[in-house]
């Protein structure tokens, strides 16, 4: 599916009174979902554990 066919889809099943902003931030979602989904599969990921260790550090700081 092509970025235009998916933000067709999804303006698509919103309320017929969705606000410009209500469309962007559904769009923006989209992208954000589906750049983290790419970077899931091309193994960009951090363990819990690694998580759990960069939050330990952040509040050491």
């Amino acid at each position: 599916m092509t970025a235009k066919q998916a933000a067709l889809e999804l303006v698509g099943k919103l309320p017929d009174d969705s606000s410009w902003e209500d469309i962007l931030q559904g769009i923006a979602l989209r992208e954000r979902v589906e750049a983290s989904l790419d970077a899931a599969d091309r193994g960009e990921v951090f363990s819990h554990e690694q998580v759990l260790e960069i939050s330990r550090q952040w509040r050491k700081s």
